[in-house]
């Protein structure tokens, strides 16, 4: 019971997280007004229709666009995403009076150069863990497919098992039980969305930061902030106050409180300027009990005093859990906020080219970075640092053959006669899974060489950005 109910949580969430996605992948439809004249045969074309054009010039949201039969045209891009010199356009019609196309398809011509840069220049901030002796599960459990098994879940492809051990859903399910605990302690109703939590996470930093406020306030206010000769010098220059002397004999701090209150408005305080500024500061805040609090002092009762006074203990009681969360679990879950828009990031990296992933990746005794990629073949390259050196590798697989490329790159010759020690084993491994070892090379290398060395393996080519 325990399961489905966190896996309620989860779907939910992930409901939330589809809809966020398609929220930002309607805000990125492209539309483009046509500004210049044009031919009445695109004037014609119903809603609906779709034409090809080429993007021949663009200086900011300018373009200029080759449609077919030789025609060019300007148009404005109207939307946050730029389009480049050379980018092939698939034009849906969308309105003729203006003339108003909407982008269905976008196509750049780019270089596996670009992508393979992704292992060399990607900050390591973010990181999957692997583990090198299971890796089809770690890559599958890495959170880039969790909504993918979500779907599954659904059509009753996996069980709830499958998916709660997906490190997404696992940073879910942490998440949003901090949050919960946030929004218990503050009493504070919060939204199950990544936007809900980082809501929820202002109120809270407000909260504290209102409270350190106070708290310092009355510090210097209880006379903390003074050592004991000039607490006495402080005592002794008012003795001739009767009913502050009265009240501090008693120990009574409400009635301290408001009688400092009263020599501070008389100026009788000028010369202990951090006390003026201590109410100061409190009457910048929004607090409600500080406000009480004030309003009592500035003409209530001793009795409206005492009370406000209580309600203000009560607060700075409380307080004490905020700063305990803050301190012990804030940076937990910021940290987990972090991981989650990464992955996201990762996730939302995958849509635009959604033949090739990424996963930024540590490992024990290092870290570094694979990439998968589909295309008449599949590929994947890897680069694994560790304190003595690197290695990196590229391995190629075609669809329709069972047979495997393998290139080696380490500038560690020891490790570079293991490898090529290791070949034969590799190719008995390999047979018995009826795939053929078609090439095997291993290089002594400098780390700045391996990419000139694999680059070529990933040819120019053009890439679906939108559909």
């Amino acid at each position: 019971m325990e399961i489905r109910r966190i896996e309620g949580v989860l779907l939910q969430h992930a409901t939330d997280q589809s809809q966020t996605i398609r929220a930002q992948k309607a805000g990125e439809v492209l539309r483009i007004r046509v500004l210049s004249v044009v031919p009445d045969v695109f004037l014609d074309l119903s809603p609906g229709s779709t034409v090809r054009a080429r993007v021949s010039h663009w200086e900011g949201s300018m373009v200029e666009l080759n449609l077919p039969k030789g025609i060019k045209v300007r148009a404005e891009n109207r939307s946050s995403i730029p389009l480049m010199l050379g980018d092939t356009l698939d034009l849906m019609v969308e309105s003729t009076d203006p003339l108003i196309f909407k982008i269905v398809g976008l196509y750049r011509s780019g270089k596996g150069e670009e992508l393979l840069k992704l292992i060399f220049e990607k900050e390591g901030s973010f990181f999957v863990s692997i583990d090198v002796d299971n890796l089809k599960d770690s890559v599958e459990n890495s959170g880039i497919f969790y909504e993918r098994k979500l779907f599954d879940l659904f059509l009753g492809k996996i069980r709830v098992e499958d998916v709660i051990k997906d490190r997404k859903g696992q940073l879910i399910g942490q998440l949003l039980l901090l949050a919960k605990e946030l929004s218990d302690m503050l009493s504070v109703n919060f939204e199950g969305s990544l936007e809900g939590i980082k809501d929820l996470l202002h109120i809270f930093k407000e909260r504290v930061r209102v409270y350190e406020k106070t708290v310092e306030a009355f510090r210097i206010l209880s006379f903390e902030h003074m050592n004991h000769e000039e607490y006495l010098m402080f005592v002794k220059g008012l003795k001739d106050e009767p009913s502050f002397t009265l009240a501090l004999e008693r120990g009574d701090r409400a009635v301290i409180l408001k009688e400092l209150y009263r020599l501070a408005k008389s100026g009788m305080l000028e010369k202990h300027k951090e006390i003026i500024e201590a109410f100061e500061s409190l009457k910048s805040l929004e607090e409600p009990v500080i406000k009480e609090l004030l309003k009592a002092l500035e003409g209530g009762s001793e009795r409206d005093v005492k009370r406000a006074y209580g309600a203000l203990e009560g607060y700075l009681k409380e307080g004490q859990k905020w700063m305990e969360f803050y301190k012990a679990k804030l940076p937990n879950l910021e940290g987990l906020l972090y991981r989650l828009e990464q992955l996201s990031s990762l996730q939302w990296g995958m849509l635009k080219d959604y033949r090739t992933f990424y996963l930024p990746i540590y490992y024990e005794g290092g870290s570094g970075g694979m990439m998968f990629k589909v295309e008449k073949d599949y590929m994947v390259f890897f680069k694994l640092n560790y304190e003595m050196g690197f290695l990196a590798g590229f391995v190629k697989r075609p669809r329709k053959h069972k047979s495997l490329d393998v290139r080696l790159f380490t500038n560690m010759s020891s490790l570079a006669e293991r490898l090529k020690e290791g070949k034969e084993r590799l190719k008995e491994m390999l047979l018995e899974e009826g795939i053929e070892l078609k090439s095997y090379l291993v290089e002594v290398v400098e780390e700045g060489q391996v990419l000139e060395r694999v680059k070529g393996s990933f040819p120019e080519e053009s890439f679906l950005l939108i559909v």
